[in-house]
């Protein structure tokens, strides 16, 4: 049906540019053939145009779709990124609380009744509060060194010299 009515399209409009072409039958004739072989030709051109149209619009449509791949893999690749650097510091906030734990100092107060908890520096004083007994306290860390050594034997004058003069014999 399509193809029905293009080609009687061509025939009236070949037929329209002939009739206005000549004033004869014979002219009217070759006007009529050249006006329909360029008719045709013009709807093969269009024709193709708009098959290629197609083919275009395929290819646009075929890249975008690789767009947005190219733009989900980037997407996936920040978010293991995001990931690694998150492990990371995860890592590194979990040294720093055993680090903090390590460091914190813990002793309880003269009511028995509470504990204080906290980082104290070395040879400074810190006012705390009990929360039990409302007291407060002052808290100065003392660092003391202590020389821990393996007892002397006790020490025999007469051993002494009988090991000393029977190496010499």
């Amino acid at each position: 049906m399509k193809y029905k009515k293009q080609i009687l399209l061509g025939v009236v409009v070949s037929s329209a540019i002939a009739y206005g072409l000549s004033d004869n039958l014979e002219k009217f004739s070759k006007s009529f053939v050249l006006a329909g072989l360029g008719y045709g030709c013009g709807y093969y051109l269009l024709q193709n145009r708009k098959s290629n149209d197609k083919r275009v619009e395929e290819l646009e449509e075929l890249l975008g779709k690789k767009k947005v791949d190219e733009r989900v893999v980037n997407l996936e690749n920040m978010l293991q990124e995001s990931d690694k650097v998150m492990t990371e510091q995860e890592e590194v906030i979990k040294n720093y609380e055993e680090l903090l734990d390590e460091a914190s100092v813990k002793f309880p107060c003269n009511c028995g009744n509470n504990m204080f908890d906290g980082i104290f520096k070395p040879r400074e004083e810190f006012l705390v509060e009990c929360d039990h007994c409302k007291n407060k306290y002052s808290v100065t860390l003392k660092l003391d060194t202590i020389l821990i050594a393996e007892p002397m034997e006790d020490l025999d004058i007469d051993n002494l010299i009988n090991e000393n003069t029977n190496n010499k014999r």
